[in-house]
């Protein structure tokens, strides 16, 4: 049994290998390893940089997409990584501030020995190909941008009643139409293994429950992938309908605690809103649920918004002018533990913690007739 089990262990996981020569960064640059996806996940192998030469060791059970980040900034080095790989990488950096840090650009960028790399890029083309289908459209109409940034508002207004920018809007509208039809045959061709869910995460800046249509269909050797395991934890981030709600702690502007038990205590219902300032669709949805929480505050029904702002002025602005009647707080730890990287993203929970309804089952009129469920 123990030599069965170590030759399982042998077969699942292996050396990866991964070395070469860089040009335009200082010795003794650090450079970490990195599986990439949307998380920010932690290095899980790092190397010095001597004499523009580097090799970083690492083991890995199963493919997976891997970038080398240089004192920890994101750069074009990234490469389609399996298990018992020795990948070679050649290439020139050069560091340019993007407003966030420093990003490393590649260039004359050669990389062998990485076993799935040509496969990875087939089944990448598509969004190669949407990617100079965007440029496009960009240049097509750029100097319609042009003209419009030089009118007032009022012929702006105006401009936009024309046939020429009903026809830009159109042709922005198709080609994401496109970009959902390339999108999801990729996924749905690679629906039994862990491409499938690696392509939904590489193919995309974010995920949201929207997606758990394309999720069900993978089967469960592509579910039980790292990205599929990733896929699920993006998307349902603590769960589904059912689930038990994360423990959570909220903090107050003067940093007073304020626990999930705190929020429920007295309440038979909470509805938990992830939002932002800057986010539309958010503000919008504040006088329906401002309709319901009148309607139904003093039956046992609470709200808690939790703004995901990174300009604390603006969170505190726009909690002004919409006048919430509720706790607001702006904490992106609690953000960041239920993943949240879209908004809105919203919850009803019980006493209990249990989650009732999620997103798009309580927005706009749902909301009402979920509630009007829940307290008949």
């Amino acid at each position: 049994m123990i030599l069965a089990l170590m030759a399982t262990m042998t077969a699942t996981a292996q050396n990866l290998t991964v070395s070469g020569t860089l040009k335009g960064l200082a010795d003794g640059t650090q450079l970490e390893l990195r599986i990439l996806s949307h998380d920010d996940d932690p290095a899980i192998a790092t190397a010095t940089l001597q004499n523009g030469q580097f090799q970083i060791k690492a083991t890995l059970s199963e493919p997976v997409i891997v970038g080398i980040r240089p004192d920890g900034n994101y750069s074009g080095l990234r490469m389609m990584a399996a298990p018992g790989d020795a990948i070679t990488v050649n290439a020139t950096l050069q560091g340019r501030d993007n407003g966030n840090g420093i990003y490393y650009e590649a260039s004359d960028l050669q990389i062998s020995g990485a076993s799935l790399q040509a496969t990875y890029e087939e089944k990448m083309s598509g969004r190669t190909k949407l990617d100079q289908l965007r440029g496009e459209f960009e240049r097509k109409w750029r100097p319609l941008h042009e003209k419009m940034s030089k009118m007032s508002k009022e012929e702006q207004d105006k401009f936009k009643e024309g046939d020429e920018y009903k026809q830009m809007l159109e042709e922005d509208r198709q080609f994401f139409r496109t970009v959902e039809e390339v999108y999801g045959k990729a996924i749905t061709d690679n629906k039994d293994t862990f491409w499938g869910p690696l392509l939904m995460i590489m193919q995309t800046s974010f995920l949201t429950s929207d997606q758990i249509p394309q999720y069900e269909q993978f089967s469960e050797a592509a579910k039980n992938s790292f990205y599929g395991r990733k896929v699920k934890d993006e998307i349902l981030p603590v769960g589904g309908v059912g689930s038990t709600l994360l423990d959570f702690t909220l903090h107050k502007e003067d940093g007073t605690p304020v626990k999930f038990n705190d929020l429920i205590k007295g309440k038979k219902y909470l509805y938990i809103d992830f939002w932002a300032s800057w986010c539309a669709p958010c503000r919008k949805e504040i006088p329906n649920v401002k309709a319901n929480y009148e309607k139904y505050k003093d039956k046992g029904f609470e709200v808690v918004g939790i703004s995901i702002d990174t300009n604390k002025a603006a969170w505190q602005k726009a909690c002004e002018k919409e006048q919430l009647q509720w706790p607001s707080f702006l904490d992106r730890d609690v953000a960041n533990l239920f993943k949240v990287r879209a908004v809105p993203t919203i919850y009803i929970v019980d006493a209990n913690g249990k989650i009732i309804a999620m997103n798009d089952e309580i927005r706009g009129e749902k909301l009402g007739e979920k509630l009007a469920e829940l307290f008949k």
